[in-house]
């Protein structure tokens, strides 16, 4: 299994947004992220990322053997579609919360596939 902070997407996103100013929140912790809770039609997750800890010119640095850094957030991106408005969220997370995060992108998955369902070879129509 591919730990979370093990995966590199292929192109970035990025966390503002050049119509607001005002879409992008950080969050002190896991426990503290509102969003888990929110409606997948009305709030849709569409990427996220693990980042973990950089040097002084924003360069990622390795972990270290330490499986409790504190070091790392997790951005999400989001399309609130009602109201048509993107936000990102970054959370201050430790590696030992992998499993409930993963546990809850995972929640997440079923909406977006069934978005693009009918596009995948012998997917539902």
């Amino acid at each position: 299994m591919t730990r979370l902070w093990a995966v590199k997407h292929p192109y970035y996103c990025s966390e503002s947004n050049w119509f607001s100013n005002e879409c992008y929140t950080e969050v002190a912790s896991w426990e503290d992220f509102g969003m888990r809770n929110s409606e997948p039609e009305l709030n849709l997750l569409f990427r996220w990322d693990w980042r973990g800890p950089t040097n002084d010119d924003g360069e990622p640095v390795e972990f270290s053997a330490d499986e409790t850094v504190k070091e790392s957030v997790l951005q999400t991106f989001w399309m609130q579609q009602r109201k048509g408005k993107f936000v990102c969220f970054e959370v201050k997370v430790s590696r030992s919360e992998e499993p409930e995060i993963r546990e809850w992108l995972a929640s997440r998955l079923p909406h977006v596939l069934a978005l693009w369902t009918p596009l995948i070879p012998g997917g539902a129509a």
